[in-house]
């Protein structure tokens, strides 16, 4: 079979290239100029229930051909997962994330947490490399989509090099074009990326039967409902339906032409298996659920302690006892000698100490920050009623402090507008919409609405 003759030779020319996509999984062998085998496998997808999609992946690594027990390198396997999969949200900056990787990932998955998620320490999550002050996209890898791909690549012998989102390698193919948004389409499966300074932000998925129409009307909708989108005036779509697209896109949309490759008899394959040639392993991608391993990086750290090791050696043959013990000598009266530690705080001092900073935080708060944080931009029609600012918490470090917005509106997209506007600002996380009544008054209807945030002065 072709797998077992590559891996006698011990080539790694080869590299199997596998595609999830939202209702098909395709699979192809790619040798360097073509693909040597492909596998297409189709599947019914039912909610959270991924027992259909493992089935397809295993049987599409399967049908490529048998790998042979024996063999001495296994071949590698890169894998693009459809966003339709995937979780996304987007977090505002905070001092949060400039934290240790733990205190990060940690905030991260608080996030997905208030937006709704059930999130298991199972789970993987991912972020990307934002620079600091820059908004970060996180995207949630459920463990059962992972333990689907990584129990068929183990039980037929590959070594999986990445597991990435199909959005980051849209964006790479948009990245000349610059757009604002993206639009990748599947079969019955649209997904719409805003691409913001070079970089993917807010994700949103759609189910269309005619996937490149529906998907034009369902984004120029969504532009005008989210403000997130309301900026956006060029759409980059990414066709991989195999449906034909109509004549006319529009003057606001650019088609993205997809790679293109041959099978062994010389037939272009399908765009999805074409379009995973991207996912080159030169450049790991910070969305990438594969951490790269440690072996490497302990063999370095041995190495290098080995060869310290034995340059010590020859220094130390090469000196005399005294000198030796002269350097020791200097090395011990350089050593600084610790100030001796102030006496630990009593239990009733400690809560003094602590109730004094809790009044030092609410006498430096800066209200007037926070009311031009709340002020509503001249294109959205609400106004601020009242602001209640809770207290900081008692013997913490974090100067947070929940808030709650009443505010009042004419227009029901003016309300759900404010609230995505607050919810993109700096300072506040967590924006969230808890309640609104429509009344009516001597000037028409009015929504009343609260909104719940933690302000970060």
């Amino acid at each position: 079979m072709w797998l077992v003759d590559a891996v006698r030779r011990g080539s790694g020319s080869h590299i199997l290239h596998l595609v999830v996509g939202a209702r098909v999984v395709e699979a192809g062998v790619f040798d360097g100029a073509q693909f040597e085998a492909i596998a297409r496998v189709e599947f019914s997808a039912n909610g959270a229930d991924l027992s259909g999609l493992a089935v397809a992946v295993s049987d599409a690594i399967a049908s490529l051909g048998e790998i042979a027990k024996e063999q001495r390198v296994p071949c590698p396997c890169r894998v693009i997962v459809s966003d339709f999969w995937l979780y996304a949200t987007e977090l505002p900056w905070s001092g949060r994330l400039a934290g240790s990787a733990e205190s990060v990932n940690a905030n991260i998955r608080e996030q997905f947490e208030t937006t709704g998620w059930d999130v298991t320490d199972a789970d993987c999550i991912r972020s990307d490399d934002a620079g600091a002050l820059q908004p970060r996209l996180a995207m949630l890898y459920p463990a059962a989509l992972l333990a689907a791909i990584r129990n068929a690549a183990k039980s037929h012998g590959l070594a999986l090099e990445s597991i990435r989102p199909l959005s980051t390698l849209a964006l790479k193919l948009a990245q000349a074009s610059r757009p604002d948004a993206l639009a990748i389409l599947e079969d019955e499966v649209s997904i719409f990326v805003a691409v913001r300074a070079g970089r993917l932000a807010d994700l949103s998925i759609a189910v269309t039967a005619k996937p490149c129409a529906e998907a034009l009307v369902a984004w120029r909708r969504h532009r005008l409902l989210a403000s997130t989108s309301a900026a956006a005036s060029t759409l980059a779509v990414l066709d991989l339906s195999g449906h034909p697209a109509p004549e006319s896109l529009g003057s606001d949309v650019q088609n993205l032409t997809a790679p293109t490759a041959i099978d062994a008899a010389g037939k272009p394959v399908n765009a999805m298996l074409a379009f995973a040639l991207g996912n080159s392993k030169h450049r790991r991608h910070p969305l990438d659920a594969v951490q790269p391993s440690p072996r490497r990086t302990i063999l370095h750290l041995v190495t290098a302690l080995a060869l310290l090791g034995m340059v010590f050696g020859a220094v130390q043959a090469r000196q005399s006892t005294a000198q030796l013990a002269e350097l020791q000598s200097e090395a011990l009266a350089a050593v600084p000698v610790p100030p001796p530690r102030a006496p630990a705080l009593t239990k009733a001092e400690n809560a003094q100490w602590q109730r004094v900073q809790e009044i030092t935080r609410e006498i430096n708060a800066p209200i007037g920050s926070l009311m031009a944080t709340l002020k509503s931009p001249a294109d959205i029609d609400v106004q601020v009623v009242s602001t209640d600012v809770d207290a900081a918490v008692v013997g913490s470090t974090d100067s947070a402090r929940p808030i709650t917005v009443q505010a009042e509106s004419h227009q029901a997209l003016d309300m759900q507008r404010y609230v995505d506007y607050l919810a993109n600002r700096p300072s506040l996380v967590s924006a969230t919409l808890v309640r609104h009544d429509l009344t009516d008054g001597n000037a028409g209807s009015i929504y009343r609405f609260t909104v719940e945030a933690t302000w970060r002065p």
